[in-house]
Parts: structure tokens; sequence; C-alpha cells
């Protein structure tokens, strides 16, 4: 077989619900060079197997991995990383749809752009057969993606491409159980790497009861400020307190004290002396919290104008103005996407 440019890395435990979709997907993918699909199967008591071995016979770069012993996500993915031999990584699940051009568009972009690490497309939604999606103003620019590492996950885990060795460097942390792509993201960009968000939207993200995300959200919460204890000192030089004080009153507390206002200056403050954040990357997410906030009716009138200058008139002037002229061009890469996966969906 050619030297692959593209590894694919697809981990299943139990996935006979909908794991036919997500191979039927992959099977129409437009990119034309070299590439190769990593299976690991994670000891799988259903069909899975079985349907595995169906679609080997129609995707001869299919490469199926069985592991002796169920070892859970973390560790599968680490061994796919061992398997994998392309110069890019791409991860995909075994309950989401790819867009037919999703290898091409995503291999396009990292060629374009040799300075980024990892990068992830957007999601659209599946659920119950209905598709969903909606524009949300997000900026593209890898300044403001870091940015939005202090408040969430701005990339999505199986959207993503990244460059094979700078992931294989760090590999995922087995203490993690369901936030194992967060702690790999503040890690790499830790070690100096950048992550960015592509435009366009490739993926058909499946939302239903029995995924990770929803049977775990105490425990991500838990985990995440486990690394958010990590990444604030390294990043930022925060002490342990300071870093509990953001996580308190800023990252999980309740904003309508007013505290998060001092956890803004420190903030900011920090970065000044740092300079890990871009500073007007970092100005315009505060102002994506603060808006937020005041839009779900968090703080009022009197602590939303507090913040405005605490961030710069600027920075929030800029947020509102670049969200109503990004949400036009979303727009118009929903309506493409949607009847993209439409297509696909009326021909399966």
């Amino acid at each position: 077989m050619e030297q692959p440019l593209i590894s694919v890395l697809l981990c299943v435990f139990n996935g006979e619900k909908y794991i036919g979709e997500t191979l039927e997907s992959l099977k129409r993918q437009t990119f034309r060079g070299p590439w190769e699909l990593v299976v690991i199967d994670d000891c799988s008591t259903d069909a899975t197997p079985e349907i595995l071995a169906r679609y080997r016979e129609e995707m001869p770069y299919m490469r199926i991995f069985r592991n002796e012993k169920n070892l859970r996500l973390q560790a599968s993915l680490n061994r796919g990383l061992e398997k994998a031999s392309g110069k890019y990584l791409v991860r995909v699940d075994a309950d989401d749809v790819c867009r037919r051009d999703r290898l091409e568009k995503q291999y396009a972009y990292m060629e374009s752009r040799p300075d980024i690490s990892v990068s992830s497309c957007r999601n659209m939604f599946l659920k119950e057969g209905e598709i969903t999606g909606y524009p949300i103003g997000e900026d593209y620019g890898e300044g403001y993606t870091k940015a939005r590492f202090l408040f969430t996950v701005p990339v999505s885990h199986p959207g993503v491409i990244a460059r094979l060795d700078d992931v294989r460097k760090i590999g995922y942390d087995t203490g993690y159980t369901c936030t194992e792509d967060l702690k790999l993201w503040t890690s790499l960009l830790l070690a100096g790497k950048k992550i960015a968000v592509q435009k366009d939207f490739l993926l058909l993200y499946r939302l239903h009861p029995e995924q990770v995300t929803a049977t775990t959200s105490e425990k991500q919460k838990t985990e995440r400020v486990r690394i958010m204890r990590g990444f604030l000192p390294e990043a930022l030089g925060y002490t342990a307190e300071e870093a509990e004080s953001f996580i308190d009153r800023l990252y999980y507390g309740d904003l309508s004290s007013g505290l998060f206002l001092g956890e803004y200056k420190k903030l900011l403050s920090a970065n000044k002396k740092r300079r890990f954040f871009d500073g007007f990357a970092l100005r315009r997410v505060l102002a994506e919290h603060l808006k937020e906030a005041a839009r779900q009716k968090k703080i009022g009138r009197r602590m939303l104008i507090r913040g405005i200058f605490i961030i710069g008139v600027r920075a929030f002037v800029s947020e509102l103005l670049l969200v109503r002229r990004l949400k036009k061009e979303e727009a118009l890469l929903l309506n493409e996407a949607k009847a993209s996966f439409g297509t696909d969906h009326e021909n399966r």
C-alpha cells in the first residue's frame, strides 16, 4: 500500500447500531490521495466485528486491530496512534457521519497552514434522523481559538485533523476518562503548538442518550477542573489559590455576585506579563463571555457596563460586529452542508 497522507482513527466498542452509517460516509470520501482507516475494536461483544469484516472487503485501506482485553477509549486511542502511519491524523467516532468532502477539505486546509498543529471542522447535529445546525458567530483564527480554551472546548474531537507526529509525542492521558481531548489540546498549547477551527461544517455529530457526553456530565466537570488547575499556572503563572479563584468565580461560578469582574482584571494583568494569549483575542473572548452572561440574564445592566470598561469598549464592539458579519457567511455554509448531508442520507 502506498504511504498514506491521512490516517483516519476510529475506536469502537459495541457500535453495531450506528457504525455502518459511519463507514458508509467514509467509503464515499472524495479525497483522492492515499489514506487509511485504522479501526481499534475494543473487544466488542455485539455484531461490530462482523460489520467491520464486511466493510473491510469493500474498503481495502481499512486496517482492523482488536484489543485482547477491553482497554477503554483513551488507551485504544493511544494504540491507534501507534498503528497510524499518515502525515495527518483524522479522528472520527463510531456514531458520527462525515460529509463526503471532509477529508479533501481538511487536508487542503492543513496543507495551506503549515503553522497549525491541530484544526477542527465544525459540526451539524443529527438527532432522531433530523439534521440541525445554527450559526454562532465563531471566529476561525488560532488566537481566538486559543483564548476560548479558558472557558470551553472550541474544537470538536471527532472533527479533528492533526499532524500525527505532534499528537503522538504527547498522546492521550489515560488518567482522564471523559476529557482526554481537552487534556491533549491544552498540553499542545503549552508546548507552543497552534490550534484552529476550520469554518466548514463537515461532520454530523449524532446526539443520543448512550453517548459519553450525555452520561458523564459531573465527571466531565471534575476532570475539567483538574485540567484548569494545571493549565492556568503554566500558561499564566497563576498560583494554586489564583487558579481556584478563577474556577470558583469565573469558570463554574455564580456570576450574579460580580466577583468574576475581578477575575477579568487578574486574567488581563497576568496575560500582559506572560503574553501567552493574544491580548486582543483574549479581550474579545471575555466580551463573548460577558455578552452571554447578559443574554442569559445572569448579570444586570450595571454589571454589564462595568465589564465592558474592564475589557475595553473597542474589544466589546469588535465582538458584536464580527458576530453580525459572520452570521451571514455561516448561514450560507450551513445551507451548503445541510444540502450535502441531506443528499447523502437520501442515497443511503
